[in-house]
């Protein structure tokens, strides 16, 4: 009776580890989208540069190209109900699919060439796909040229910061964090007198203990492993293997906007 109790409360603890997996996977894929490969992304403010929207995306094409750096920009999608985002390759260089998929309920992105930049202004938000090595330099050709630049990193810092600002991740830290306590502290209590018996009948104290947290951990096991069946298909599964749908294509120089 004690085990099924300990296996219930350990699948709902595991589940809730199960939505805060959800929440940084979504978090990762929407600031990062992971079917792009991107890396790093930058917010570039433009209007205080002096360089016009087409001078602009000229030269962070030929920065794009020249460095590796795979540059892609995030636009809105003005078609059907406006919910969806769409990514524009500054440079000619970069190799990408025509349609990304997105995590959870999020709408697949579309990719597009530089010629969908024509009508777009420079300010915004781009995506590094590409090599990171040439990233120094191209900081230094923006602060060279006035271009404001907030850098975020693909890295453990830049995850957690997001976190924190995530009331439902909060929600879900502590009341894992109660549900374990509740758990440990139930199963210590069960266990008291049982366990003060055998002592007394002349068993090992560390075989007592031994064998009550086998009895212990043997129910969580088994939580564990049929939270990870259900879970791993939905966290890992639209993003995982291929990350695209179509062929990724290069895009030619002569399709970027003239200036």
């Amino acid at each position: 009776m004690h085990k099924r109790i300990v296996f219930l409360v350990a699948a709902l603890l595991f589940s809730l580890l199960a939505v805060m997996a959800v929440i940084i996977t979504d978090l990762h894929d929407r600031f990062f989208p992971e079917a792009l490969g991107a890396r790093a992304s930058v917010r570039l403010d433009c209007s205080r540069s002096g360089l016009s929207d087409e001078e602009a995306f000229r030269q962070l094409g030929r920065l794009s190209d020249g460095l590796g750096l795979g540059l892609v920009k995030l636009v809105p999608e003005l078609d059907g109900d406006r919910s969806g985002q769409v990514f524009v390759a500054v440079g000619s260089a970069a190799s990408l699919p025509e349609t990304i998929q997105r995590f959870g309920n999020q709408p697949d992105g579309r990719v597009r060439g530089p010629e969908a930049l024509a009508a777009s202004l420079a300010t915004g938000t781009y995506y590094v796909t590409g090599d990171t090595a040439g990233l120094a330099a191209f900081r230094a050709w923006l602060d060279e040229h006035g271009v404001d630049q907030h850098w975020n990193d693909d890295n453990v810092r830049t995850i957690l910061e997001w976190l924190v600002r995530q009331r439902e991740f909060g929600t879900a830290v502590t009341s894992g964090v109660a549900l374990m306590a509740s758990l440990a502290l139930y199963w210590l209590a069960v266990k008291a007198r049982g366990r003060a018996l055998r002592v007394l009948g002349g068993v090992s104290t560390w075989r007592t203990q031994y064998e009550d947290l086998g009895g212990f951990l043997l129910p969580l096991a088994a939580a564990a492993v049929l939270c990870d069946v259900v879970a791993i298909p939905y966290v890992g599964g639209p993003t995982a293997g291929s990350s695209c749908r179509t062929t990724p294509r290069s895009f030619s120089s002569s399709r970027r906007p003239s200036c």
